[in-house]
Order: C-alpha cells, then structure tokens, then sequence
C-alpha cells in the first residue's frame, strides 16, 4: 500500500514582517541528504511536498539582499521564517544590500508588491503600479509602461471595463495587491496586443463582509463631484460584490486656430477661437457572483452598466473671416453587458454580450445671419457584440507547456445621421442610414518552457487571424516570441517580438458629414483599412532594480487624423486617413532611486526617433523623422508614517517632436500631491495638483507646401483633486471586467 505524501507549509517574511516573493526553500534531512525545494509565492508562502519528509528536518532558504539561514524544524507547520537583510562591512562604514524590486518570470517583468509597500506611502492599488520603476503616471490619471506605444492595464490578466479600470485601481487597497507584471508583448490568452501591466491581486479566502464609501471633488475651472460606494461578501464557496458610482462632471476647453489658407494664388489669414463648456451625469453600476466549485474550478456571472441620460456641450467661436457661431449638443449614452466564465484546472470559457446606444444633436447658430439655426444635426449609434473565447494548456513534458485556444467576435452596428439644412433652403439635407455586420476569429497555438537548467525561458505562439466586415475581408497570420537568459541573477537579458492588428473604430469608417463652424468641416473615411504592428524589443534586467530597453515599432497602415486646407475652397478638413506606415526607436532606461526611508524616486530616460511616410496624401507625398528625448521623475518624501503622510512631485520634460505634419514644441510640466492616511488606515484624504504650470501641452504647427496652420490648446490645463475615502475593517474590492468601448461612439 502506497503512503499518503506529506507536506511542509510555512511563510518567508523579513525583519518587518512583509513577505519575501521568491525566496528559495530547499529541503533536506539532519544529516544533508536533500529532499525536495520550491520557491515562496507572491504572499511569501511555500508548501513543501515529498512521500516521507522526517522529523526534525532542515530547511534552507536564501533570497537576493538577505542572509541565508537554516532552521531546524520539528513540525510540518514551519509558521514564519524571518530573514535578515545582508549587510557587508567595509572598514566603520555598513552597507545594507537592498531588497530587490523587479524579477524576471518568463517573458514578463514582475514587481513585488510588498517592497513597495514598504518603502512608498501608499493607500490603493493604483498607487503600488505607479511607482514600479519603469511605469509612467500621467496628471495621476493615466498608467503606461516606458519604451512602449501604447499599454493596456489589466486586472489578474483580464480586461476591465473601459477606461474606469484606474479608477476602481483607487479604491483598491494596497495590501490586496499581490504583484505587477509588465509585458512588453501581451501573451494571446490575455486576448490584447501591446504592452501590458497586469495587477495581480491576492487570492481572498474565508468568511468576509467589507465595503467602502468613496468622495471626490475636481475642479479643472468647473466643478466635478463624483460619489462611489461598494459591499463585497465572501464565503469559501461564494464571492458576491455590487457597486455603484454616481458622477455630475463639468469641464471648459479652449483652441485656438491660425490657419494661412491659399485658394489659387491668394492667401487668407483665418483666426478660429473655440470654447466649450459641457456637463454630463453618468451612472455606473456592477454586480458579480462567483461560486467555488473547487480549488481548481469556478464559475462566474457578471452584469455592469453605464447610464449617461444627459449630456450638454455649448460651444462659441469667433472667426477673423467667417460668422462668428453658437452651437448645443445634447445626447445620452446607455451600455449594458453580461459575461459569463468558467475555469476548470487548465481549461477558461469566457463568453460576453454588450449592448450599446448612443444618440444626440447639435444645433449650430451663425451670428450674421438672420435665421436662429443654421442646420440641426442628429446621429445615432447602436451596437450588439457577442464574444466567445476558449483558453487551455497542459504540460508536455517537465520543462514544457503547450498552449492553445480561440476567440471569435460578432457585432452589429448601425448609425443614422440626419441634417436639415435652414439657412440654405435644404439644400444640404440629408439622411443617411448605414450599418455593419463585423466578424473576427482568432485560433492560438504556442510552445513554452526553459531549457539549460531553466536559465532560458521561452515561448513561441502562432496566432491565426480571420477578420470581415461586410465586403471587406482579410486574414493574417501574426506570431509572437519571447527568449529570457539568465547570464547571472544580476545580468538577465529579454528578447521579444510579436506582430498584430488593431482596427479602426465603427464610427470613423462611416459616411458622415459634421461642421463645427462654416469654416471646420469633420468628415469620416469607409476606406479605412486595419493598421499592422510589427514590435522587436531587448530588454537588459540589472541587479533587479535597472532597466534598459530598446524598442522598434513599424506599423504599416498606419491612421492619421491631419487635418487639410482645401486648395480649391475655404474650408479645413478633418479626416483620418491610413499612411504607409510610421516607425519608431526607443532606447529606455529606468533607475529607481532611495535614500534612507524619507525619499524614493524613479527616474526614466527616453531617446527615440519617430518617422512618418506617406506617398499619397491629398495628392502629396511626405517622409518626416525626428529624434526626440523624455525624461519623467517620479519623487515622493515621506514625512510621517503614523500618521501616513507622503509628499509626490513629478515632473515631465520633452524637447521638441512630430506626430504626421505636425511639429510639436518642447513641453514641461510639473505634478504634486499630497496624501494622509489615517484613523488606523480606515481614512485616506488626498490632494493633487496636476500641470500646476499649465506647460504640459505643446504648440502644434505645420508648414507643408501650401499647408500652412497653428494650434495651440494650452489652456485650462491645471486640475484639483480632492478626495476622502473610507474603508470598513479588512475591505476587499472586487476585479470588475471590462467592456472594450474603444472603438465606440463618436
């Protein structure tokens, strides 16, 4: 009769009771012989497994930055094993070895959470992300990972709902956060292309009844005030959560125009001045429950809403040449989704439903004529998405892993637009209806594992790519790889490359037709054709703190939206077109920095060169490049920490660049805020300034041919942020999926 195994459980902390993310537990008998080692999870636990471990027994653990130590234990239950940081004497003077911050785990980048949480003042989720070295935070709203295009924020690997991820990162408590990867090339299971930060939160087990009330006041020249509130219950079987936000934002924008317009052989100076001030209310809502079925499996229901029922923009602006014009928009905005999930083991389904509306108008007045109403414009968008995805793998052998799966994705979209054109007589009515039927299929198929005794990661993915909307299709094969070398712990080098498509939006593919004023005309393109990434990044790890990346983008297809002086008439048109492709290298370094307990910055270094090319662009053909240098520094001093208080001060530098035609200025700007934790870390005020110079956004111009214009939208820059926060006693918060909204609306 075969025995039954016996395990070994226990938890690496250090001095401070915070715990030590993959720390090495090897064990063996009193007398040296080994038995089996593993490594401590993000929690700092570990669980030892062998068919007979004897009494007492030895363990020894090690970590980089800490003393190695050797207990003898004489229960299968080990409780804490305490290690003590490294210190080297060199004559009076000791130097402490300090902890390491990153780790390299496959093809991704992982931070330990409990070091930032140990050095930083933070209170919530989002704070932990955006002070792992190599994250950039912008205005304390935005997350994006240094040396990349573009980055998509995740929770637990899985997409949120729109943009308001950041926003339930706020409200999440730093303790719950169990690690942050970043990923230079998202892997296909996490059904995105680019880069990644993926939130790792703590898995919640046992009997729990927590919420959280949340207050927000923002003013940026008007006033915004949003209220939030959330109850989260747990069993061992059963997860349920709810929450509602309600938010009344207003907000004031101001652009000013200077466009040298010539029409045959004359020039025309035209000065556009455009202000608008709008208010919404919007009404979001989520519910989910997740039964346990066992360790390994799950199933999960979720249902979340956005309400907008009003919306209002008043909009004015002045013309040198043209009728000065008034103008009102008003619309409302309604989306719900249900998805559904199932994991057993190895094997995910995943299966969503959103429906989607949109609608409102916009009347415009121009001041010189005698009609109130120049023309009365209404749009209107409605859409129904169904998206199925399957994701498994398995172990081929010890080192290996096979993993496969597929995705599919319908939507039906349609629009209508009606004009009715009063100062012309009708002349320029219209009423245009048009719809699109949207099919995409992806199949995945990859090798993973580690060869040389695990100190080459790799992993190799197929991914097939099937894509139609109405008349137009297309198919693409697009891989993705990644290697990662171990030289030594200190020296660990990345090499990735991946290739993908992103598609435009349902609306900027339609045929239609808006003004903003007589002068300024938006116009949409059906042509409008898929855009394709192709990303080859290295990146060089050091000593588990320092990065450097180099990073080269080309994405053929490429859309611009350049606006175009029309040669044969006085009129500015607005309309994205597809380019041949841009191009961009980067060369990244991240160096965090500390002193003592009372400063900790992270300081990142950008270099790249950007190229646009085009060979028909309204008749023209261009090639533009320019190189460019960004530098961001994070820095926070901590005064306090009973009560927490922590002062952040950011700043932003970038010397003069291109987007297209477009020559951008040098800009700067500079960010503080100021956080208080309190009322045993139930209480959270904080305060924010961001742009308090309002020098973050840059002077457009373009000088091409005869195109020749200026913008500058370098006003009401500078925003408030005020908050109070309270959490009931050992608060949870909950991953809310997300919906991707991206390319809706208008």
């Amino acid at each position: 009769m075969q025995s039954k195994a016996q395990t070994v459980t226990g938890r690496i902390v250090d001095s401070e009771k915070q715990s030590v993310v993959m720390a090495t537990i090897a064990l063996q008998t009193l007398d040296s012989i080994n038995i089996c080692a593993t490594t401590a999870d993000a929690d700092g636990r570990f669980v030892l497994t062998a068919d007979s471990i004897p009494l007492p027994f030895r363990l020894i653990v090690s970590s980089i930055g800490y003393e190695t130590v050797m207990p003898e234990c004489a229960s299968y239950a080990v409780g804490d094993v305490v290690l003590a940081t490294k210190t080297n004497v060199l004559g009076d003077v000791v130097v402490k070895s300090k902890r390491p911050i990153l780790n390299v785990q496959g093809d991704r980048i992982v931070a330990d959470a409990s070091s930032i949480i140990k050095s930083r003042i933070v209170t919530c989720a989002f704070d932990v992300a955006k002070y792992v070295p190599g994250i950039l935070c912008k205005n304390d709203n935005e997350l994006s990972l240094a040396g990349t295009m573009s980055t998509t924020v995740l929770v637990n690997g899985k997409v949120w709902n729109g943009g308001s991820v950041l926003e339930y990162l706020k409200t999440l408590p730093a303790e719950k956060v169990a690690k942050v990867e970043l990923l230079y090339n998202a892997s296909p299971d996490m059904h995105v292309t680019g880069a990644v930060i993926n939130v790792v939160l703590k898995d919640n087990k046992g009997r729990e009844l927590t919420g959280q009330v949340k207050s927000s006041y923002y003013n940026n020249y008007h006033n915004t005030f949003q209220e939030s509130g959330s109850l989260f219950y747990t069993t061992p079987k059963w997860s349920l959560y709810s929450m509602y936000t309600f938010a009344d934002a207003k907000s004031i924008s101001r652009s000013q125009y200077l466009s040298h317009h010539t029409v045959g052989n004359q020039v025309y100076d035209i000065d556009v001045d455009a202000r608008t001030h709008s208010s919404s209310l919007t009404h979001t809502v989520y519910t989910n429950a997740t039964y346990n079925v066992s360790d390994k499996s799950n199933v999960s229901l979720s249902y979340n809403a956005s309400f907008s029922p009003k919306s209002d923009t008043r909009g004015r602006t002045t013309n040198s040449y043209f009728s000065n014009s008034n103008y009102t928009t008003s619309g409302n905005s309604y989306m719900h989704n249900l998805h559904l999930a199932y994991v057993l083991k190895q094997l995910r389904l995943d299966a969503n439903y959103m429906s989607y509306s949109n609608d409102g108008t916009h009347d415009m007045n121009y001041e010189k004529y005698e009609n109130p109403t120049a023309y009365s414009y209404w749009r209107k968008q409605t859409s129904d998405r169904f998206n199925f995805s399957a994701d498994w793998g398995f172990a081929l052998w010890k080192t290996a892993r096979f993993s496969l799966g597929a995705t599919y994705a319908y939507s039906k979209t349609g629009n209508r637009q009606k004009n009715a054109d009063i100062l012309n007589g009708g002349a320029g009515s219209f009423d245009i209806s048009s719809s699109n039927d949207e099919h995409t299929a992806n199949g995945y198929a990859g090798l993973s594992g580690t060869l040389f005794k695990q100190k080459l990661s790799y992993y190799f993915h197929m991914i097939g790519q099937y894509y139609k909307i109405n008349d137009y299709e297309c198919g693409a094969v697009l891989p993705t790889a990644s290697l990662t070398y171990v030289f030594t712990p200190k020296h660990i080098m990345m090499l990735q490359y991946s290739k993908s498509r992103q598609f435009p939006s349902y609306w900027e593919k339609q045929e239609y037709e808006q003004r903003s004023d007589e002068y300024t005309v938006s116009i949409g393109n059906p042509d409008l054709r898929p855009m394709d990434y192709n990303i080859l990044q290295g990146i060089y790890v050091f000593n588990n703190r320092y990065t450097l990346t180099v990073s080269y983008y080309r994405v053929g297809n490429f859309i611009t939206g350049q606006t175009y002086q029309n040669p044969d008439r006085l009129e500015m048109v607005s309309k994205n077109f597809n380019i041949d492709y841009t191009s961009s290298l980067q060369l990244t370094a991240t160096v965090p920095v500390s002193i003592g307990k009372w400063y900790n910055a992270n300081y990142v270094l950008t270099c790249y060169k950007d190229r646009y090319k085009s060979s028909d662009w309204y008749g023209y053909a261009f090639d533009r490049s320019k190189w460019a240098t960004m530098l961001n520094l994070s820095n926070t001093f901590t005064f306090s920490r009973k009560p927490m208080v922590a002062l952040d001060v950011n700043a932003f530098f970038r010397t003069p660049t291109i987007v297209g035609l477009w020559n951008y200025s040098r800009q700067w700007n500079l960010d503080a805020g100021l956080k208080c934790q309190f009322l045993k870390n139930h209480a959270v005020v904080a305060l924010n300034v961001s742009d308090i110079f309002e020098s973050g956004m840059p002077l457009l111009k373009e000088k091409f041919h005869t195109q020749r214009q200026t913008t500058d939208v370098r006003f009401y820059r500078r925003s408030i942020f005020l908050s109070f926060t309270y959490k009931f006693r050992n608060f949870k918060e909950q991953n809310v999926r997300r919906v991707d909204t991206s390319r809706l609306g208008y």
